[in-house]
């Protein structure tokens, strides 16, 4: 079912299939951005140390390394909604179980099981259903809008975790279980793409290859995961140095967290527009030198004001690559092995929120964070400038050519 043109009124408003994809994809950010005020809060609560608070955004991320594909296979094999819905439920059961306030290594297995059902998982899922409804640039519109819907999300869930968290550090936890609310109206409103169902033996894996531009796909899995581990990271390092070297509390960690993000929300609605005059190659390019920008003024901010204005600069990157690089992953093969083909997506996206969270703060700890913002910065620069240049295999899927 494809749309016929590239802004907002290609999305059909009277079905419900844009609220349910928007809904699911706005529950993820609960995982990571809703949390990281809340780090301080839980740090402080359990007397961890920097590198163990960043565990509790690593742990929800190594799951789906994994098993990510393997949910991929199963929606293309029994069916998307029937996979999200399960996704959607076992994520919303498993945060709010935290709520109860159990041990350290009890909230590290949660988040491990959540992350076995959830966090880029559904966001995998809702935009392999996006590639099943629409195409070409109206991709874009469609996965701006709910980029768009999800960044706004990341922009505001700081400040709700960081308030919550300044009243009792385990209140957070219990807002996952509106995801079960959600799984609920998935499974009785969204209807089922008419996708032909693969087989999962073996001929599976061989086909989707054979589908794949693989030079071409290995560029865009790699842009995923720069975007992630430079997002995750920042936003698990940045909260622990307003608090550290500014004695910020949670609630007005989350304030400038969102003074920054909403930045990254308005951006990604505009992509669709966007995509119609310039490149996915010069979308994502672009974002990645924002994130430079924007990493490498956090490394020289010394006041709150220097480190909103650097969220800013950062998050204007992510509204710029996230839907681009989510589109041209989407177009890489049609719709018989898409879940699939976005399923590895969501395992690199995974493996670089897996990282980062834990890397940025090891490494801060030692060398300094200023040091950490500014060679992460200079090396996100460097590639995007570089892939802007390229040329070949690489760059014509960039460009949007795939």
């Amino acid at each position: 079912m494809a749309v016929e043109s590239a802004d907002l009124r290609a999305i059909d408003w009277r079905r419900p299939t844009i609220y349910l994809l928007v809904a699911t994809t706005v529950v993820a950010p609960l995982d990571s951005p809703f949390i990281s005020p809340v780090l301080p809060s839980v740090q402080a609560a359990l007397t961890l140390t920097d590198a163990q608070t960043g565990l509790l955004i690593t742990s929800l991320a190594i799951p789906g390394i994994v098993l990510a594909p393997v949910i991929g296979i199963l929606a293309d094999r029994f069916g998307r909604t029937r996979v999200l819905t399960v996704c959607l439920a076992g994520y919303g059961l498993a945060g709010g179980a935290i709520a109860l306030g159990p041990p350290f290594e009890a909230i590290l297995a949660l988040r491990l099981l959540q992350g076995a059902f959830g966090s880029s998982i559904l966001t995998g899922l809702a935009m392999t259903l996006v590639g099943d409804f629409y195409d070409g640039p109206h991709q874009n519109t469609a996965m701006g809008v709910i980029g768009g819907a999800t960044n706004l999300a990341v922009a505001v869930f700081p400040v709700l975790g960081g308030t919550l968290a300044d009243v009792d550090w385990r209140l957070p936890f219990a807002v996952y279980l509106v995801s079960v609310l959600v799984a609920a109206a998935v499974y009785v409103g969204l209807e089922e793409p008419p996708v032909d169902r693969v087989s999962m033996d073996a001929s599976y894996l061989a086909d989707a290859v054979r589908a794949v531009p693989i030079g071409r796909a290995l560029v865009l899995y790699g842009a995923a995961f720069w975007s992630f581990f430079l997002l995750f990271g920042a936003l698990t390092a940045v909260p622990l140095v307003l608090a550290a070297e500014h004695g910020l509390g949670a609630g007005r960690i989350g304030l400038i967290t969102t003074v920054g993000l909403l930045v990254a929300a308005f951006v990604s609605v505009l992509n669709g527009r966007l995509a119609a005059y310039v490149s996915n190659r010069t979308l994502i390019a672009a974002g990645f030198v924002s994130y430079g920008l924007g990493l490498s003024l956090a490394g020289v901010s010394q006041s709150q004001v220097a480190i909103t204005a650097a969220l800013v600069v950062f998050s204007f990157g992510h509204g710029l690559s996230f839907p681009a690089v989510a589109s041209g992953i989407a177009s890489l093969t049609g719709p018989r092995f898409r879940a699939g083909v976005m399923s590895l997506r969501t395992s690199m996206l995974m493996v670089g929120q897996a990282i980062g969270p834990w890397l940025f703060p090891l490494v801060g700890t030692r060398v300094g964070y200023a040091r950490v913002f500014s060679g992460a910065g200079a090396l996100s620069i460097a590639l995007g400038v570089l892939w802007l240049l390229s040329l070949g295999a690489g760059g014509a899927v960039l460009a949007g050519e795939a």
